[in-house]
């Protein structure tokens, strides 16, 4: 039998921008992208939506923009969550090894999964991801269990959970739209995907994004996914600092934001200023860009901070994370590798896109939407990222058809 081509595509629904990418997958492995349509956002503020119609327009612009470059639509639709209302928590699931022998087998193993996914919601919550986190055998960690001799096995599971009203609402668009979403990916999962390879995540590697409205880190530990989070933090909060610190309108603070990141590289940038209003007009002044670049940097060192806490003490410079990877748009910011060098006390570098892909998306802006893509492609029938298939198209189903 001939494997059959498939035309999927990706939705990155962003606090400044939405993006998406249609590509063809062939022989199951293989993913040329055909194209791609970006559109401002309106109607959506930290991640979430807040006006559906405006962002409705967004969207439908975005995507008649890329099926009509591509010449082609999708087939099935993959779309990224983020927003503070995403939480996260582990459960644990301990069976005792049935057979006399105290060899595993798979009903054991399937007993301890089982059990470590069965949790109760509270009626406004949904699963999103349930990721496996590995097994203990008489309480020592171990890759495979089965076949094993023993006495007690656990599993662990880190559950990702979002509030099924926002979730409903980014999916409500697309049903409008008589699109279908396949799958729904966790940002931070989608952008972990694009710029850490396998290796990375063994030696231990932290992936933080940073957007317009909001950030989000994921952290993998051994080769697993061991927390992830969203901080209401991101670049348009530097742009908010600027103005009222300054005394200058929204506008005229990201485009003081802007310059001072193509003056960043001057050697003299002690004795450099901006002109407050840019006009020279009455009133206008200069102002020291060292002023700027404390503000600037008294923000990220903040969000940085936030993320090292939230962390706790998983993460250890050089020990447990070898590796600390920056991305989204607001990663293009001036010195910010120094200024998270500088809290997490290890070198910091800019995610790199994938060299696979076009030079117009190596962009860091584009890494979330790259990810839903390979996410789409690698982990549908991969256990790392698990999920219980029937139990996820009953949730979208009631989603779906709740908007009718």
């Amino acid at each position: 039998m001939k494997n059959q081509n498939k035309i999927i595509g990706a939705l990155d629904i962003g606090t400044s921008k939405i993006i998406v990418l249609i590509a063809e997958i062939s022989n199951g492995t293989d993913l040329n992208i055909l194209g791609m349509g970006e559109a401002s956002t309106h109607g959506v503020n930290k991640g979430d939506i807040v006006d559906m119609e405006a962002t409705s327009n967004c969207v439908y612009a975005a995507i008649n923009t890329v099926e009509k470059s591509a010449g082609t639509s999708f087939e099935k639709l993959y779309m990224s969550l983020t927003g503070g209302h995403i939480r996260g928590f582990y459960n644990k699931g301990i069976v005792g090894v049935s057979s006399p022998d105290n060899i595993i087998v798979e009903e054991d193993v399937k007993r301890a999964t089982e059990s470590a996914r069965v949790k109760e919601l509270r009626p406004d919550r949904v699963y999103i991801h349930h990721i496996l986190n590995g097994y203990k055998l008489d309480g020592k960690n171990i890759e495979f269990p089965l076949g094993k001799e023993g006495e007690q096995l656990e599993a662990s599971y880190l559950h990702i959970t979002s509030d099924e009203k926002k979730l409903a609402d980014q999916i409500h668009i697309l049903n409008w739209m008589h699109y279908t979403v396949d799958d729904v990916i966790l940002s931070s999962l989608a952008s972990g995907c694009t710029l850490v390879t396998e290796l990375e995540k063994i030696n231990g590697s932290l992936v933080i994004d940073i957007g317009a409205g909001i950030t989000d880190y994921v952290l993998y530990l051994n080769g697993k996914i061991a927390k992830t989070g969203v901080i209401k933090v991101g670049g348009n909060h530097i742009t908010s600092d600027l103005g009222m610190a300054l005394r200058i309108n929204t506008q005229r603070a990201e485009e003081i934001k802007c310059q001072y990141n193509k003056l960043a590289d001057d050697e003299n940038l002690e004795n450099r200023h901006l002109w407050l209003y840019g006009d020279r007009s009455i009133g206008d002044r200069p102002v020291q860009v060292n002023a700027i670049d404390q503000i600037i940097e008294a923000r990220l060192d903040e969000l940085f901070n936030i993320i090292k806490n939230e962390l706790g003490t998983s993460f250890k410079p050089n020990e447990t994370v070898t590796k600390i990877t920056l991305t989204g748009g607001t990663s293009r910011q001036a010195g910010i590798t120094n200024i998270a060098k500088n809290v997490f006390e290890m070198d910091v570098s800019l995610g790199e896109i994938p060299n696979w892909v076009q030079k117009e998306l190596r962009h860091p802006e584009y890494s979330t939407v790259l990810g839903i893509l390979l996410f789409a492609l690698k982990y549908q029938k991969n256990d790392i990222v698990s999920k219980k298939k029937k139990s996820r198209f009953k949730i979208l189903s009631r989603l779906f058809s709740s908007s009718k």
